[in-house]
């Protein structure tokens, strides 16, 4: 279906701060990690509030809400930002899925570590931490699956990302929402990553 039954706009601030996290280089091995069981997710029944989003690019499909706004920053490596309609023009009050084709060449590990320590430092960012970490497996697509919370611009934060290995890269689809949204939508995104397809 393609961009038409998602909305369009501009993202917000964090949003547009959360997209570039996974991108920036960052040094150093990732730490060692304790993970827990690991977990399968497979497409469930359609869900009528939701639009079948095709990559044109990565060639990659994902099911999403047909009332939150699809962004496209200018360089398509960067892949998608999808927001809440609700407030989008407040940040705090966001909530947004990222789709983030990583650079050709670098390891599962390594866009991991790099997407953490990124965290970590980034400005405005404090009391990061990693509450999970596990094995995934998303419609037969092997993968891995992590927790964190931190405080942005003095906001409590949760974000829940799944990294998977590609032809085209690494693909990073995360969910991150204020700590008092991200339990109201987080079933919604279950959904979401559940109806994940890799291109072909």
């Amino acid at each position: 279906m393609g961009h038409a039954p998602v909305n369009s706009s501009r993202p917000c601030r964090f949003a547009e701060l959360m997209l570039l996290l996974v991108l920036l280089a960052a040094c150093g091995a990732p730490a060692p990690v304790q993970f827990a069981a690991p977990a399968g997710y497979a497409a469930a029944a359609t869900r009528t509030d939701f639009a079948t989003y095709h990559d044109p690019d990565f060639g990659y499909t994902l099911a999403l809400p047909k009332e939150w706004y699809i962004g496209r920053p200018p360089d398509p490596q960067q892949g998608i930002v999808v927001a809440s309609s609700r407030e989008p023009a407040q940040p705090r009050s966001t909530i947004t899925v990222l789709i983030e084709p990583a650079p050709p060449g670098v390891q599962l590990d390594q866009a991991i570590g790099r997407t953490e320590a990124t965290l970590r430092d980034s400005p405005g960012i404090r009391s990061f931490k990693l509450d999970l970490a596990r094995h995934v497996t998303v419609n037969h697509k092997l993968g891995e699956e992590r927790l964190y919370s931190y405080q942005f611009d003095q906001i409590e934060i949760h974000q829940r990302s799944f990294y998977f290995g590609g032809e085209d890269g690494l693909y990073v689809v995360s969910y991150i929402a204020p700590k008092e949204l991200y339990v109201q939508d987080e079933t919604l995104f279950a959904d979401v990553i559940a109806s994940w397809q890799a291109k072909s």
